[in-house]
């Protein structure tokens, strides 16, 4: 239960028979749901339970990434007809090479919702919920409504088009529904994640409750202070202080989701570096440049100030630190197979390289190095021996790779190497992955670090 801190250390007569402390047996019982990779919670309360009456859910979430793609917090078990929680950075006034607010977005059947939410903090705990209210006596709608640390939220206008022109431009309306025409979301409530799609939420969740009633405004906002005293009994709760294996948890975790011990303050960030935890994947990922060269990064994950954000949240750009870096030896960064090759562009003085290669990983997932030389696989990896290209679509014409094997030279992109990770060959969007046992220098090369597992930051030289 995040909201659990205490500020002071217990005296323990003899350490040696208790073990811990009165301190850190609280902060072990103290839990949170840390949701990365591909992981979920399924939970007991069933839709049907709520939501056709007036209902609230609330949670607190603690988003390891503001500016990246879709997130969800709450999800059904069933289908993706409706999820709340992290948006598509790039549907709010943020995009490519410019600030904005961190969105959050609703989907209920086949109506999609932005909120820009300017009190989000990544890295930090933010309280967020969904109110459905009564039928309104004027309209006779019932209306959903979005709050963030106990504000509001106002909808980004949602421009509907007709035959290709638009029509209309909704600013500033909540999204709703006749009573009459509600349909339950199916099954029950999940956590983390939205099924049938790759939208992930990366963070902590906590403190998960379910009214059966609409929450009075007043009363969201005391709960973003933590200031519940007037709340009704929810009509379901999840803290995660209890295991799942407890009955009474009603919840069971999945893939990626573990639960973790948190403070309920700020310093809970440092969970998303911890090697056990940071951006777990199926495969083992290895700097994708030769051992013993020196490459800064240029660009790290969820930086909206470059060229990365929203659906390409999570990508990194490299260079050389004390070399130039076009014509450089890039290599696999884990076992796979080669299945798509592009080579045949050859960019003007100034123009951008778009040869690219791609790799299918352990589980399913796919790399992708991009910004390589014209013909350089062809150089590189067939040893100047030309041979058909590989066939997506025909994994029987695909190139077996090991890590670390040269696969092609960067080409003149703004002096950079490109690389990211996808959950599917067919997916349109990045997600989070963390290399594994290299070295790191904030110091401009003076001295580095080891790290066991995790993801360089901007500035960082980098070797292995």
């Amino acid at each position: 239960m995040r909201q659990l801190i205490i500020p002071f250390v217990a005296l323990v007569a003899c350490a040696d028979q208790l073990g811990t402390t009165e301190t850190e047996q609280a902060i072990m019982q103290n839990q949170a749901l840390r949701i990365a990779g591909v992981g979920f919670a399924d939970t007991d309360v069933r839709f049907s339970d709520f939501w056709t009456s007036p209902f609230t859910m609330t949670a607190w979430i603690n988003p390891e990434f503001a500016y990246g793609y879709y997130g969800p917090v709450f999800a059904s078990t069933g289908d993706a007809s409706f999820w709340l929680g992290m948006g598509d950075y790039r549907t709010g006034s943020g995009g490519l090479h410019q600030f904005g607010s961190p969105v959050i977005s609703l989907q209920i059947g086949g109506r999609l919702m932005a909120y820009e939410a300017h009190t989000l903090l990544r890295g930090n705990w933010n309280h967020l919920a969904l109110r459905r209210t009564h039928a309104s006596p004027k309209t006779g709608l019932v209306t959903y409504e979005v709050y963030v640390n106990g504000q509001k939220l106002v909808p980004v206008p949602q421009i509907v088009k007709k035959n290709g022109f638009v029509v209309s431009v909704a600013n500033g309306e909540d999204l709703s529904e006749n009573p009459r025409e509600l349909v339950s979301p199916p099954a029950s409530l999940r956590l983390g994640r939205a099924p049938d799609r790759d939208f992930e939420f990366y963070g902590l969740i906590d403190d998960v409750r379910i009214y059966d009633e609409a929450l009075d405004p007043e009363d969201i906002g005391m709960a973003a202070l933590s200031v519940e005293n007037s709340l009704p009994t929810p009509l379901r709760q999840y803290t995660f202080d209890v295991p799942e294996t407890d009955p009474a948890a009603g919840y069971a975790v999945f893939f990626d989701a573990v639960r973790v011990s948190i403070a309920g303050t700020g310093a809970d960030a440092a969970i998303f570096a911890d090697p056990k935890f940071v951006s777990p994947t199926r495969a083992a990922y290895r700097l994708p440049f030769p051992r013993g060269e020196f490459w800064t990064v240029l660009q790290e994950f969820d930086d909206p100030s470059v060229s990365h954000n929203g659906y390409a949240a999570w990508c990194w750009d490299f260079a050389r630190a004390f070399e130039k870096t076009l014509g450089a030896l890039v290599t696999a960064p884990a076992d796979g197979n080669i299945y798509n090759v592009f080579e045949t562009h050859h960019p003007d003085d100034g123009e951008i390289s778009e040869n690219v290669v791609k790799i299918v990983h352990a589980g399913g997932e796919s790399t992708e190095l991009l910004h390589l030389e014209d013909d350089s696989w062809t150089r590189i990896f067939l040893h100047g021996n030309p041979r058909p290209l590989p066939d997506q679509d025909d994994p029987a014409t695909w190139f077996g790779v090991q890590q670390l094997e040269p696969i092609a030279t960067a080409g003149d992109h703004s002096n950079d190497f490109h690389i990211a990770m996808r959950p599917s060959a067919e997916s349109l969007h990045t997600a989070p992955m963390a290399f594994v046992d290299y070295l790191a220098s904030d110091d401009g090369g003076i001295t580095f670090h080891h790290v066991v597992r995790g993801m360089p930051r901007k500035g960082q030289i980098l070797t292995h």
